[in-house]
């Protein structure tokens, strides 16, 4: 993500895009039945005051 839109999105962008990636195309594998298949998602915590971009 940061790769193909680092110069062009502010990071909290990015990161609603890393959310929803994740949550569309990620489960967990595991061999126990109630653990398999499973759902996670990122939480964004931001602390930022400015926007921020990545110029190179």
């Amino acid at each position: 993500m940061l790769a193909k839109y680092g110069k062009q999105l502010e990071i909290m962008q990015i990161m609603t895009r890393v959310n929803n990636m994740v949550a569309r195309e990620f489960q967990s594998f595991n061999l126990q039945p109630e653990l398999d298949a499973k759902k996670q998602i990122p939480s964004i915590v931001s602390m930022l005051t400015k926007e921020l971009y990545f110029s190179h």
